[in-house]
C-alpha cells in the first residue's frame, strides 16, 4: 500500500502530525482510512469507530461529507449559495473532528464536496490512496429487519478498496477473534491482504469458516484452498471450520453465535458467497449478526506474486 500523495487539497481540523508504526516487517500497516459521513448517528459512529481504529494502527484518518444541489420547488429561478453550503458542511466536520481529538487524541483530515455520494467517495479516495473506507450501517438485529443504506449498499457491491461495514450499535474494541467465511472456491488468496494485515495489526486469531451444506467431504478445489490459506496465515493463530447448515447464513450465524466473533469478513465477488448472503430471496431467512462490524473485501486481479 501506497504512500499518501500530497497534491490533495485538503484541511486539517487541527494542526498535527502523525507517524507510522510497522508491528510486523513482513506486513504494511493501513496508513490512509477514509470514513464517509452525513452526520447521521450510524454515520458518526462508524466515524468514531474509524476514528479509534486509526489511532490504534497509527494511521492518517480522513472525513469526507458530500452534499447536494438542493432541489426548489419554484417558478422562479433562485440560485442556491453553494459557498455557503460548503462553509457549513466545514464547519461540521471540524467541530466533528475537535470531539475526535478531545476524545481520542487523533486529529482528522476534513473535506466537503458538492456531487454524487459514491462517485465524490470514488474520486478522494483515490486522491488519498485510502487503504480501507469506513461506512455506517443502519440494522437490527433480526436478517429480515435489515436495512443498508444505498451508499453502503453501492459501496459493498462495487468496492475496489477494502471496506469495513460499521452497524448502528458497534462500539470499537480491538478484534481478538476474526472470523473469515468463504466458499474456498476459486479464491484469490492477495485478496485478504487487508484481513492479514488487520490481524497481524491486533494479533487477532482468523477462524475460517466454510459453510458445508451437506457435503460429506471437501472436493480437490477446496482442498487446495485450505492448503493455500493454511501457508498463507502461518504467521497468524488461524483455525478451520466446517459447520454444517441449510444454507450459508444460518451457517455462519450458528458460528457465530456459538464462537466468540469480533469482526466477519467477506471475499467480495459477484455470484459469490455474498450475493447468496444479501440476495432478496435469502435476506428474510438469514438471521445475521449486525452488530458485528463486517469487512468487505474485493477479489481483485489474479497475480502470481501475492503478499
Amino acid at each position: 500500500m501506497s504512500e499518501l500523495p500530497v497534491t490533495v487539497i485538503i484541511k486539517h481540523a487541527l494542526h498535527g502530525g502523525y507517524f507510522c508504526l510497522t508491528q510486523n516487517p513482513k506486513t504494511v500497516l493501513m496508513k490512509s482510512i477514509l470514513v464517509a459521513t452525513d452526520f447521521s448517528p450510524a454515520s458518526v459512529n462508524a466515524v468514531e469507530f474509524a476514528a479509534q481504529l486509526a489511532k490504534q494502527l497509527n494511521a492518517r484518518l480522513h472525513l469526507l461529507h458530500v452534499y447536494h444541489m438542493p432541489l426548489i420547488a419554484s417558478d422562479i429561478p433562485v440560485v442556491p449559495d453553494l459557498s455557503s453550503m460548503e462553509k457549513e458542511s466545514l464547519d461540521r466536520l471540524e467541530k466533528l473532528g475537535e470531539d475526535l481529538n478531545e476524545k481520542y487524541g487523533i486529529t482528522p483530515f476534513v473535506k466537503a464536496e458538492m456531487g454524487f455520494t459514491t462517485d465524490e467517495i470514488n474520486e478522494y479516495k483515490e486522491a488519498i490512496n485510502a487503504d480501507l473506507i469506513v461506512l455506517g450501517m443502519h440494522g437490527h438485529n433480526k436478517a429480515s429487519e435489515l436495512f443498508i443504506g444505498s451508499t453502503t449498499a453501492s459501496y459493498i457491491e462495487n468496492t475496489k478498496t477494502p471496506l469495513l461495514v460499521v452497524p448502528s450499535d458497534a462500539k470499537y474494541k480491538t478484534p481478538e477473534w476474526i472470523a473469515f467465511a468463504s466458499d474456498l472456491k476459486g479464491l484469490q488468496i492477495h485478496s485478504l491482504d487487508a484481513l492479514k494485515e488487520c490481524a497481524l495489526s491486533f494479533k487477532a486469531k482468523v477462524n475460517i469458516v466454510n459453510v458445508t451444506e451437506g457435503e460429506l467431504l471437501p472436493d480437490y478445489n477446496k482442498s487446495v484452498a485450505g492448503i493455500q490459506l493454511d501457508h498463507y496465515f502461518e504467521e497468524l493463530s488461524h483455525l478451520f471450520f466446517f459447520p454444517e447448515g441449510k444454507n450459508v447464513t444460518e451457517g455462519i450465524d450458528e458460528f457465530i453465535a456459538e464462537h466468540k466473533t469480533d469482526w466477519l469478513a467477506l471475499v467480495h465477488r459477484k455470484h459469490g458467497l455474498f450475493d447468496r448472503m444479501f440476495n432478496k430471496s435469502v435476506t428474510k431467512k438469514m438471521i445475521y449478526h449486525t452488530h458485528l462490524p463486517l469487512l468487505v473485501l474485493p477479489e481483485l486481479p489474479y497475480t502470481d506474486t501475492p503478499k
